[in-house]
């Protein structure tokens, strides 16, 4: 369903502006160049959430402003994955409790390191710490009920899952 609006040239031409926003930040450029070497699944699941994060936000009409913090969050959303065990990145069931606190930990881990990224704005933090909540207040790691969620991290939360359904 993505495909009518990433085929379009409104979509190629918005591209081209948010990854213009996008090296406007190179402590963000060089932590995504890690990713992608460190865990290049997650690099690359990342790029596919903020294509699809960016076509939803073009399809629902949000603001350029709302586009550039939709992408930047998606692009960034997975990067507190550096700051735990690389084997837990990959790892799909038999958690010790300890892994699996650590795991749930990246959206936190991603958001510290976001809110220290000169300029960046604080919107693209909060739709990353909140990327995994859902609306019916299961998701985690604060467990937040709907309208205390911003469209901005349901958004990416969606391409996420988009993303993971695909691979699958």
């Amino acid at each position: 369903g993505l495909q009518v609006v990433t085929g379009s040239d409104d979509y190629i031409s918005n591209l081209k502006k948010m990854c213009s926003y996008y090296g406007k930040f190179p402590l963000i450029k060089q932590t995504l160049t890690v990713l992608a070497n460190r865990l290049h699944d997650i690099y690359n699941d990342s790029v596919f959430t903020a294509l699809a994060s960016l076509a939803i936000a073009m399809q629902m009409k949000r603001s350029e402003r709302e586009q550039q913090i939709i992408f930047m969050a998606a692009l960034t959303h997975d990067c507190g994955f550096l700051y735990i065990p690389n084997e837990l990145a990959h790892k799909k069931q038999d958690f010790t409790r300890t892994q699996w606190h650590s795991l749930l930990a990246h959206p936190i881990i991603a958001k510290r390191f976001l809110d220290s990224v000169a300029d960046l704005p604080k919107e693209v933090a909060a739709a990353v710490i909140d990327h995994h909540e859902r609306t019916d207040g299961t998701g985690y790691p604060h467990q937040k009920f709907g309208d205390e969620l911003s469209i901005s991290s349901q958004i990416i939360g969606i391409a996420d899952d988009i993303v993971t359904s695909y691979k699958a």
